[in-house]
């Protein structure tokens, strides 16, 4: 798959994703899960179908996204681990940006 999942260097995604509770803790697991059963599924489908995936995989990301923000916000992560996460997902937003226009 060309699209790299994030390294053990990139322990905020993993521990905000794994400790965080409540709304916002739960939207952002479920958004990384669809994000990458999305970009799996574009990447096995066929022909036209692989860019509907990965803009859906893009728009998870942005959800996913956002939820980090409300967690930040809550002050349940650092304001600095929020901010690695929210990269982190902008890059892969970009790269499913590239990949769903062909």
């Amino acid at each position: 798959m060309p699209l790299a999942a994030p390294s053990a260097r990139d322990p905020s995604l993993f521990h905000i994703a794994r400790f965080s509770r409540g709304a916002a803790g739960d939207r952002l697991k479920r958004a990384l899960g669809s994000a990458l059963c999305r970009y799996a599924e574009g990447y096995y489908a066929q022909g036209g179908n692989q860019s509907s995936f990965w803009a859906s995989a893009r728009a998870s990301c942005g959800e996913a996204a956002t939820a980090v923000l409300v967690l930040g916000l809550e002050r349940r992560v650092s304001a600095a681990q929020a901010a690695e996460v929210r990269e982190l997902l902008g890059r892969a937003m970009c790269v499913l940006s590239r990949l769903s226009r062909g």
